[in-house]
């Protein structure tokens, strides 16, 4: 071989590293169906990377005596694969490039009021675990509706909004999807029905940052209904006195609000056992943060980035949490807070000095809360074809 063409090889070889390049490998599977055929149906195989961002082209290709191969699929961490069946779309998500697919279940059930008034023409999606929709159908007259050529033991959520207010079902192939009965409540404006919970590193998260003279703060609330009815109506956010509010939001989507006596009030409505990410982001005359919570919160934590924790004055609920492996330390609540439950953190350079040292990060710190503010870290070993 020659050198130049050593040469030339080995730089292809360094591109490919650098850049990522990946080998082309076909996914497999298999696709059988009761009382039926999948002869035809379209597979699509979409190559993802490990935060389960697309990491590669969509291969389609299609069913053929039982079996599908999408050639050339970038090699990839995971596969989202996708099956088309008479309408209704079947999802796995795998590590190793096979997935294979039984569709021998079904589900029944009957929409109905407490007092058995069935709910007729209601619009229902039925949802995968993974959230893509698998099918939309209507109920009937007697408030009925049926799938089948389903997944055994899979669950299905099964989603409908009624006069405005949000209804969520679970079912689960082979043990309550036959015949089930989903009671459609009216929904309450109750606050207390809402509680901060499931939070990671906590359920209710504020973030402030000092930048000079200007102290700005960010505070997220995960916040789930554990009633057994929808929720609809306004959410209360207890906020300093001092503060100026920037922008509110409900899952990323900003929203119009009022301020009240100590904090503001959101629209919102949510199904039972859903939950919501709220975020309010304002500014302080100074550098205190005191307020109360307006919610049973399980967990609270205040995000010292960039500050002395030394020199940050705090009430005696919240305690320093600076082990080893956090990001950044960190006050965090020592017991649960009950509504009306108050907390206090004074920042070093309250009241206009500026003792911060070093460079401050701009508003909002977007890497950060999004790390801190990951609700559930899904193991790709949940990850199964649904």
């Amino acid at each position: 071989m020659s050198r130049s063409l050593l040469t030339i090889l080995l730089a292809l070889a360094c591109l490919a590293t650098v850049t990522g390049v990946a080998a082309a490998a076909p996914v497999t599977g298999t696709v059988s169906v009761d009382n039926g055929t999948a002869e035809g149906d379209q597979v699509t195989v979409t190559p993802l990377n490990g935060n389960f961002e697309r990491a590669g082209q969509p291969v389609t290709t299609a069913v053929e005596n039982g079996s599908y191969r999408a050639a050339d699929v970038t090699d990839a961490p995971l596969y989202a694969v996708e099956l088309d069946h008479n309408g209704l779309r079947h999802y796995a998500v795998v590590q190793e490039p096979t997935a294979d697919f039984e569709l021998s279940a079904g589900l029944s059930a009957r929409l109905a009021r407490p007092d058995g008034t069935p709910v007729a023409n209601a619009t229902v999606t039925v949802t995968s675990p993974n959230g893509p929709s698998v099918a939309q159908l209507q109920t009937g007259p007697d408030g009925a509706l049926a799938l089948d050529q389903l997944q055994p033991n899979r669950t299905y959520r099964l989603n409908a909004r009624l006069d405005g207010a949000p209804y969520r079902y679970v079912l689960r192939t082979g043990e309550n999807a036959t015949d089930a009965r989903l009671t459609v409540r009216p929904p309450t404006a109750d606050e207390a029905v809402l509680t901060a919970t499931g939070g990671n590193p906590a359920s209710h998260i504020v973030q402030p940052i000092q930048n000079g003279s200007t102290t700005r703060v960010v505070e997220t609330i995960r916040l789930q209904n554990a009633g057994n009815q929808p929720f609809r109506g306004p959410i209360h956010v207890g906020l300093p006195d001092s503060a100026t509010v920037q922008s509110v939001s409900i899952e990323g989507q900003r929203l119009q609000y009022r301020r009240t006596a100590d904090g503001l009030a959101v629209n919102a409505s949510l199904s039972s056992g859903s939950t919501i990410r709220t975020s309010v982001q304002y500014t302080l005359a100074d550098g205190t943060v005191s307020k109360s919570v307006r919610h049973e919160t399980d967990s609270l934590a205040v995000v010292l980035q960039g500050l002395d924790p030394a020199a940050v004055n705090h009430s005696s609920n919240l305690r320093l949490r600076n082990a080893s492996g956090m990001p950044v330390p960190m006050l965090t609540s020592a017991d649960a807070l009950a509504p009306g439950d108050g907390i206090s953190v004074t920042l070093p350079g309250a009241g206009g000095t500026d003792q911060s040292s070093g460079s401050m990060p701009q508003f909002p710190a977007g890497p950060l809360v999004a790390g801190l503010l990951a609700v559930v870290v899904v193991g790709i070993a949940a990850y199964r074809t649904v």
